[in-house]
C-alpha cells in the first residue's frame, strides 16, 4: 500500500501550535502552584500534575505522588508513605510533625512496609523559606528509632529540621542540591545522617550528634554548598571526596574515620594552610574542626604597618564576617570582598577594634545585620553605604560617623544610639535615601545635623535635641513623609540651612527663638505646610516659604522692650519678606529733624521687604505676619536695616532706653542713642552726622519712655508735657536763662 504524507504549510502549523497553547493555558487552575526543580528552574504544577494539599491532623498516609504544603500544617502523628512522594514547601509554609515540646513517638516519616520501601523528595520555592520540621522521641522497642526512614531522601529546596533523641535520617541514598537541612540527635548510638551513599552539590547541611554526625557506607561526595558535621564520636564516618570550587563552598568535620580526598583544586583552612589531593593521616588530623574552603576565609585588615593587629574571618555556615583584634581597621582594606561581598549577611566588630575603615562594607547588598563593638570610636567614609542593613546600634563610644556611611541603605528601618552617646554630628548624607527609616532618636550630644544628612529618607517625624546648633542645607530635603519636627525645650539652634526642609511633608512647624538665620528655600515646596511660627526675627533667605500650601500663614512672635508703662518699643527689618503687625502694634518709619535734635516717626501700614521700621505696641508680645503685598509708603525713611550681625558704623544710633545716668540726672528714657557695638541682624539703626546731637549722643527726649505728641501726622520723640531740656538733654528746673533749649520737640531760643 502506498503511504501518503501530507505537509502542512508553516503558517498553518504555527496557528495550530498557538491554538494548542491557548487551550492549555485555559485549562490551568487559578490556584496552580510551582516549585524549583533540581536544576534550579521553576516548574508550574498545572493540569499535568495531580497534587493534594496536606492538611493538619493525626497520623497521615501519603498515597499520592505530589503534595503541597501551603500555610501552617500541624501533624500530631507519623506520616506513612505508600509510594514515592514529592512534597512542595511553599514559601513561608510550615509542615510540623510534632513539636519540640510534644514529640512524635517513633518515626516521624516512615517509607517502608514489609519488603517495600519508598523515597521522599522535598522541593521549595523561590525564597526557599518553606519548612518541614520533624520532632521525635524514638521508641527502640518497635524498631522505629530514626526520625525519618525512607529508601532515598532528596532535598532540592526548602528547610528541613530533624530533631530526635535517637537516630535522625536513615536512607539508602542522601542527596542535597539546595535548601537547608539541620539534623540533630542526642544519642551516642545513632547517627544524625545514616546513608549508604551521600551527595551534596549545594545548599546547607548541619549534622550534629552525640555519636556519629554523618555515617556512610560508600562515602560522601561534596561538590558544593556548605556542610558541618559535628559528632561526639566522629564527625564523618566514611570516605570524603571534596570538589569545592565556588568561593562560598565550605566543609567542616569535627573528626574523620575514613579517607579525605581533595578532588579539585586547593582548599584552605582558616589559618591559611592549604590542602590538595589525597590527604595523609597527619593532614586529616590537622583539618579536624577546621573549615575548608577554595579561597582564603580569613586574613589581616589593620592599618598600614599594623595589618596583623586587626584580623577578619568569614563563617560560611552563618554567613558572618567577624573583625577582631586591637586597633583600627585600614581604610579601603576589605580583602573579604573579592569572594564574600555578595553573601555576607552579618558583620560582628569585636570590642578591641577602634575604628571601621573607609569603604569597609560598601555595596555588601546581602548584609542585614551589623554588631559594632563598644571600643569603636569612628566609622569611616562609605563604610555601610548601599548595604542591605535592616537595623544598627551605634555604641556610646562612637564620636565620629563620617560622610555617606549609611547612604542608600533602603532597608535600614531602625537606628539606635546607645545611651550616653558621644556622637557630636550627623555628617553629610549619612542617612540619605534610607527610605525605610521612619524615625530616629538623635543623641543629646549632637550639635550639628549636616548637609543632606537625612535627605530622601522615609522619616515621618523627628525630634531635634536642644544641643543641636545648626541644621545644614538639604538636611531633610524631599522627606515626603516628614510631617512633624519637634525642637526640644531650651533649643540652642541658631541656623537652618538652605532647602533644609524643602519638599518635605511638614504640616506645621514652630521654630525656636534661638534661630537667627533661615536659608534660601528652606521650607519651599512643602505643599502640606499650613502654619509656620517664628519665635524670633531671623534672617530669612529668598524663597524660604515659597510654594507652600495655599492660605498658609507665617507668623513671627517677637518681644518688645517696655518704655513707659503700657508701651513697648523695638525696631524691625527683613531683607526678603514683607510683614504686617497685629492690631495692638503701630508701625513707623523714621527721620531725623532738620536741626538733628529729634527723631520724627510717621505711622505707616506695614513693612515692605528690605525696609526698616519702629514698632510700638501696647503689649510686650508682638505678632508679625508675612504679607504677600504691602501698602506702606517708606519715602524719606532714614532707618537702615542690618541683614546680618554687623559692627555699628560711625555715627550709628540705635533705639534704646536709658534707665540710669552717671551724672545722677534724670534718665532720658526711650530714644536713639549712639552705639558702637554689634547691631543684631534684622534690627534698624540711624546714621546721623553733624548737628548738636553728635556731642550729646542722644536723639529724642523724655524722662521716661520718649515722645507721645503727634505733629502733622509725625510722632516726635519727646514727652510733650512742657518739660524744657538743655542741649545736653538735662531737664531745666525753674526759668531758663538765655540760650537754646528744646521744648515739645522744638528748638526754643531765649534771648
Amino acid at each position: 500500500m502506498k503511504k501518503t504524507i501530507t505537509f502542512f504549510p508553516t503558517r498553518v502549523a504555527m496557528m495550530l501550535v498557538t491554538l494548542i497553547l491557548a487551550l492549555t493555558a485555559q485549562t490551568a487552575r487559578a490556584d496552580d502552584y510551582y516549585y524549583i526543580d533540581d536544576e534550579g528552574s521553576p516548574k508550574l504544577m498545572d493540569y499535568t500534575i495531580s497534587y493534594t494539599l496536606i492538611e493538619s491532623g493525626g497520623e497521615t498516609t501519603l498515597s499520592g505522588e505530589w503534595y503541597v504544603v501551603d500555610g501552617i500544617v500541624n501533624i500530631t502523628g507519623k506520616i506513612t508513605l505508600t509510594r514515592n512522594v514529592n512534597i512542595v514547601l511553599c514559601d513561608g509554609a510550615k509542615l510540623n510533625i510534632g513539636t519540640a515540646d510534644s514529640r512524635i513517638e517513633g518515626c516521624g516519616i516512615k517509607g517502608y512496609k514489609l519488603n517495600q520501601s519508598f523515597s521522599l523528595t522535598i522541593y521549595g520555592q523561590e525564597k526557599q523559606s518553606g519548612t518541614l520540621s520533624v520532632y521525635c522521641a524514638s521508641n527502640v522497642n518497635n524498631n522505629e528509632d530514626n526520625a525519618i526512614v525512607v529508601k532515598d531522601f532528596m532535598q532540592h529546596g526548602g528547610k528541613v529540621i530533624i530533631d530526635n533523641n535517637e537516630g535522625g535520617l536513615s536512607v539508602d541514598q542522601f542527596t542535597l542540591t539546595r535548601g537547608t537541612l539541620n539534623a540533630t540527635t542526642s544519642s551516642t548510638r545513632y547517627d544524625a545522617i545514616d546513608a549508604y551513599i551521600a551527595t551534596v552539590s549545594g545548599g546547607s547541611l548541619t549534622a550534629t550528634s552525640s555519636g556519629y554526625a554523618i555515617s556512610t557506607t560508600d562515602g560522601i561526595t561534596i561538590s558544593g554548598g556548605n556542610v558541618i558535621a559535628t559528632g561526639g564520636y566522629t564527625g564523618v564516618c566514611g570516605d570524603v571526596t571534596l570538589s569545592l570550587t565556588k568561593s562560598t563552598d565550605s566543609f567542616m568535620a569535627s573528626s574523620y574515620e575514613g579517607s579525605v580526598t581533595i578532588a579539585a583544586g586547593t582548599l584552605y583552612d582558616e589559618t591559611g594552610a592549604s590542602y590538595t589531593g589525597n590527604l595523609d593521616e597527619t593532614q586529616i588530623e590537622a583539618i579536624e574542626g577546621k573549615t575548608l574552603m577554595p579561597v582564603y576565609s580569613s586574613g589581616n585588615c589593620g592599618t598600614d604597618g599594623h595589618e596583623d593587629e586587626v584580623t577578619w574571618r568569614y563563617d560560611p555556615m552563618t554567613m558572618t564576617l567577624t573583625i577582631s583584634g586591637t586597633g583600627a581597621m585600614g581604610d579601603d582594606c576589605h580583602p573579604w570582598s573579592d569572594n564574600f561581598k555578595t553573601v555576607i549577611t552579618s558583620v560582628v566588630i569585636d570590642d578591641g577594634v577602634t575604628s571601621i575603615g573607609r569603604n569597609a562594607f560598601k555595596d555588601h547588598t546581602a548584609l542585614k545585620d551589623a554588631t559594632i563593638g563598644n571600643g569603636v570610636k569612628s566609622i569611616g567614609l562609605y563604610a555601610f553605604k548601599e548595604t542591605g542593613l535592616t537595623s544598627i546600634i551605634i555604641p556610646a563610644s562612637v564620636t565620629s560617623i563620617d560622610m555617606m556611611v549609611f547612604e542608600n541603605c533602603n532597608s535600614l528601618a531602625t537606628v539606635t544610639f546607645a545611651s550616653e552617646s558621644q556622637l557630636t554630628s550627623i555628617e553629610y548624607m549619612a542617612f540619605c535615601q534610607c527610605r525605610s527609616l521612619t524615625s530616629i532618636n538623635i543623641p543629646a550630644s549632637v550639635t550639628s545635623i549636616n548637609m543632606s544628612a537625612f535627605s530622601y529618607s522615609g522619616l515621618m517625624s523627628i525630634n531635634i535635641p536642644a544641643s543641636v546648633t545648626s541644621i545644614g542645607s538639604y538636611a531633610f530635603y524631599s522627606c515626603g513623609n516628614l510631617a512633624t519636627v519637634t525642637f526640644a525645650s531650651g533649643s540652642q539652634l541658631t541656623s537652618i540651612g538652605g532647602s533644609a526642609f524643602q519638599s518635605s511633608g511638614l504640616t506645621s512647624i514652630s521654630i525656636p527663638a534661638s534661630v537667627t538665620s533661615i536659608g534660601m528655600g528652606a521650607f519651599s515646596c512643602c505643599n502640606n505646610l499650613t502654619t509656620v511660627t517664628l519665635n524670633s526675627n531671623p534672617t530669612i533667605g529668598e524663597d524660604a516659604f515659597e510654594y507652600i500650601k495655599d492660605g498658609a500663614t507665617v507668623k513671627m512672635n517677637l518681644t518688645a522692650n517696655e518704655g513707659k508703662t503700657g508701651e513697648y518699643w523695638m525696631t524691625f527689618y527683613n531683607e526678603n519678606y514683607s510683614f504686617t503687625a497685629d492690631t495692638n502694634t503701630k508701625i513707623y518709619k523714621a527721620a531725623v529733624n532738620s536741626d538733628k535734635t529729634a527723631v520724627l516717626l510717621t505711622e505707616v501700614g506695614d513693612i515692605p521687604a528690605n525696609n526698616a521700621a519702629v514698632l510700638k505696641s501696647s503689649n510686650a508680645a508682638i505678632t508679625m505676619t508675612l504679607a504677600s503685598s504691602t501698602s506702606g509708603d517708606y519715602t524719606d525713611n532714614e532707618l537702615l536695616g542690618a541683614d546680618e550681625d554687623m559692627n555699628a558704623p560711625a555715627n550709628a544710633y540705635c533705639l534704646s532706653k536709658e534707665t540710669t545716668r552717671n551724672d545722677d540726672l534724670t534718665p532720658r528714657g526711650v530714644g536713639f542713642y549712639t552705639y558702637t557695638g554689634t547691631i543684631p541682624a534684622n534690627r534698624a539703626y540711624l546714621v546721623v552726622t553733624g548737628g548738636p546731637t553728635t556731642s550729646r549722643g542722644f536723639l529724642g527726649f523724655g524722662d521716661d519712655d520718649g515722645a507721645t505728641a503727634i505733629d502733622n501726622g509725625k510722632l516726635i520723640i519727646d514727652n510733650s508735657d512742657g518739660t524744657i531740656y538743655d542741649l545736653s538733654g538735662r531737664i531745666v528746673k525753674g526759668l531758663p536763662h538765655k540760650g537754646i533749649y528744646v521744648k515739645n520737640g522744638k528748638k526754643v531760643v531765649i534771648k
